[in-house]
């Protein structure tokens, strides 16, 4: 059982190397903000280095 999401979150989670429950509710919330932006007002593909400009990925030190 696999739950599908988004080209561009997976390209996402991905990149970062890391997986989808590692992500806060508020990340999932900007990211999905983000896609049906692109999506919606723009009709074009969401542009990953463009998401890389405005949003960072932020360790929360709650593993380590």
């Amino acid at each position: 059982f696999g739950v599908l999401i988004h080209p561009f979150l997976h390209g996402l989670i991905d990149y970062y190397r890391i997986s989808l429950y590692n992500l806060s509710p508020n990340s999932i919330l900007h990211v999905s903000v983000f896609i049906h932006f692109y999506e919606s007002y723009l009709s074009i593909l969401p542009h990953f280095d463009l998401f890389r400009h405005f949003f960072c990925l932020k360790n929360q030190g709650i593993w380590n």
